[in-house]
């Protein structure tokens, strides 16, 4: 946190610049590429790069506004359901509504406005399916497109996703969000051009070789994944469970006894933090981990119940 990058920074010689940037929609991610210019000297260098950002993004308004009156005045605009997180599904927050409500699309499930969507938040899934979407982009933050595959094949086994219009229609898409959305900087102009094309169906407008992956109609599953959705019975499905959580529970172990921070999870290859990390943060973050070691006490009661209990282990002496 900055706090403690700011303590550091103090013990340090020469002391640093401590430059802190919190940007909330596009307009303050835009005036971050010219605070950092000044801070590293590169004022003119930042001025340039403002304003072709600046030049792209009115193209982008030129563009929604030739669309707009090619269809007609009275033709509402694209709904869009963006997920930001699949268990438990997080709607796309900060600039990412924004984004869509500018590329020509509204986003019922977050409607940020100019001055951004706020921090992503929760919903249960009747909402997403009550906003019947016209398309659906799943980007979970901080995975790749490959983690974003998983997730998708995770979701195919769900009703509610099945029975998604937009599911049926081939209207989901996969996205790097890592790379596209969840960051701010200036990709978030090649995401709101990338927004345009998939939100009008003009595939053409997209920036060349935009990390995404559209999946089929009447599938919510990428192709070379269709097979691993079929599941099992009941009982299968549970020993599976088990076993799996025994793996986690045994990856985990070992990373502690290591003295490891983290370890990687052998489902999934992602990167989970250990009750060491927990315990050396010295509070609860709210966040769900996976081995908090003060029982979840700051995770807000309606996600909390949807949550399994904290994995720890024994720690030798």
């Amino acid at each position: 946190d900055l706090q403690t990058v700011e303590r550091l920074a103090a013990k340090m010689t020469p002391r640093p610049k401590v430059v802190s940037l919190n940007p909330l929609n596009l307009d303050d991610v835009l005036a971050n590429v010219l605070q950092l210019g000044e801070a590293v000297g590169m004022a003119e260098e930042a001025r340039a790069a403002h304003a072709s950002l600046v030049e792209r993004i009115a193209a982008v308004d030129r563009r929604v506004e030739q669309r707009r009156r090619q269809l007609g005045e009275g033709r509402r605009r694209p709904r869009v359901a963006f997920i930001e997180w699949s268990d438990p599904l997080y709607v796309g927050g900060h600039w990412t509504p924004q984004l869509i409500e500018r590329a020509g699309g509204e986003h019922p499930l977050n409607a940020g406005g100019e001055s951004g969507g706020g921090k992503s938040f929760p919903v249960p899934p009747s909402a997403v399916v009550e906003a019947d979407p016209d398309l659906v982009i799943l980007a979970p933050c901080g995975l790749t497109l490959d983690m974003t595959r998983r997730e998708a094949t995770a979701l195919a086994r769900t009703e509610w996703w099945r029975s998604l219009r937009a599911v049926r229609e081939g209207r989901v898409v996969l996205v790097d969000g890592d790379a596209m959305f969840n960051r701010p900087g200036p990709r978030l102009v090649d995401a709101l051009e990338w927004l345009f094309s998939a939100v009008h169906g003009v595939p053409e407008a997209a920036p060349h070789r935009f990390p995404c992956e559209w999946l089929p109609p009447s599938s919510s599953l990428p192709r070379d994944e269709a097979s691993a959705a079929a599941g099992g019975s009941p009982e299968e499905e549970a020993a599976a469970e088990q076993k799996a959580i025994a793996d986690i529970e045994e990856a985990h172990a070992c990373a502690v006894r290591a003295g490891k921070l983290q370890y990687t999870d052998p489902a999934t290859g992602y990167s989970v933090f250990t009750q060491l990390a927990s315990s050396r943060r010295g509070y609860c973050c709210g966040s769900g981990c996976r081995h908090c070691v003060y029982g979840h006490e700051n995770v807000k009661p309606e996600r909390r119940v949807a949550l399994r209990r904290p994995i720890t282990c024994e720690i030798g002496g």
